[in-house]
């Protein structure tokens, strides 16, 4: 769904960073000139990770059996091609 996030710079600041709408755990994203000091300095390399409630949670539970009802072909636990060749 896309957000704007905080993320801590090297020199103690903070960055409010845009991800991307449909943006999936391990896609990167880099930021001009905002990671380590110097002249001129680098550029910071974000790895997105995306972070889900529990199912634990009874509310979660049940939209999480919602989203499996009206999207039949996706199936979480399946690996895509680009993710298993990242793990290698």
């Amino acid at each position: 769904m896309g957000a704007v996030v905080p993320v801590a710079l090297p020199d103690g600041s903070t960055l409010k960073v845009r991800v991307p709408d449909g943006a999936q755990g391990g896609r990167e994203l880099s930021v001009r000139g905002k990671g380590w000091p110097g002249e001129p300095p680098g550029d910071l390399e974000l790895t997105v990770r995306i972070v889900l409630p529990s199912a634990l949670d009874p509310r979660a539970k049940a939209l999480y059996e919602q989203m499996a009802q009206a999207l039949p072909d996706f199936d979480a636990r399946k690996v895509d091609a680009a993710e298993a060749a990242r793990e290698e």
